[in-house]
This record gives structure tokens, sequence and C-alpha cells, in this order.
């Protein structure tokens, strides 16, 4: 988190970035709200980059999204992606950003609703997942080491 008057948080990418930080699994890196161009075409999207100490997490965001995306909450697919490796051995960062395909009509207020969406039960989410996989595995453990 930033409280840097050079590099503050922009306003509508804010709730993710909280919501990241909350997970204590995925610190966010890097975040932009996305913003137009003169002309009011998109220029560039909104997006949080996180660090992942498993990639079982970001396969989790990777999931919840796609979820809000079938249950119809989100105006477009949003995706994880790997966003950059360190070539000092750094954990690898990744990107939660809207996967636009060609042609797209999609405005840049639609896409900060979606941050909304997503923000607003981000947590709880993940939280959930990982009881249900944590489980598994202690059940896993319980039945073939016995």
């Amino acid at each position: 988190m930033t409280s840097d008057d050079d590099f503050p948080i922009e306003e509508k990418i804010a709730p993710l970035v909280y919501a990241f930080h909350k997970l204590q699994q995925c610190p966010p890196c890097w975040s932009c709200e996305g913003h137009l161009g003169v002309k009011g075409e998109l220029k560039r999207l909104p997006a949080v980059w996180f660090y992942a100490g498993s990639q079982v997490f970001a396969g989790m965001i990777g999931d919840y999204v796609s979820t809000l995306w079938v249950r119809k909450k989100l105006s477009v697919k949003w995706r994880v992606v790997l966003a950059v490796t360190e070539p000092d051995g750094m954990e690898p960062a990744y990107s939660l950003e809207p996967h636009l395909t060609e042609g797209a009509d999609v405005t840049l207020s639609q896409l900060q609703a979606d941050i909304d969406v997503i923000a607003e039960e981000l947590v709880d989410n993940i939280q959930s997942r990982t009881r249900v996989l944590l489980k598994q595995v202690d059940e896993f453990l319980a039945t073939n080491h016995a």
C-alpha cells in the first residue's frame, strides 16, 4: 500500500487494491483505474498487479472472476495473467485485468463498475476457497497416511 503523494492509489481501483491487501496472501504491487485517451478511447485498462506465494492463489482469483462472469455480474470477462517474473528469483507478479476481445464495446465506467463487483466479495470468496482446499488436503492426508 502506498501513502506516497507522487504515486497515490487511484480512487476507482482502490477498493480492489485494498481487497488484495486484506487477503494477505496476494499483496498488490501496482494498480491502475484505467484511463481514456484524448479522443475518449480506452487508452489504459484497469488492472491490479499482485504477488502470490503460490500460483494456487492466482488460480483461485481467476476462478472467482470467471464465476462472476458466468453469473453475469461483470460487463466483460476478467482474467489473471502472469505479468512479470524477476530475473533474480523473486516471486512472479500476476495481473488481474479485463480480457477484451477485438471489437469489444465496453466503456471505462463499465470496467470500473466491474472493479467494485470483484472487490466486494474477493476476500470472503478466496478465504472460503482456501478453507475448502485445506479440508480436502486434510481428508487426503487422513485417508492416505492412516
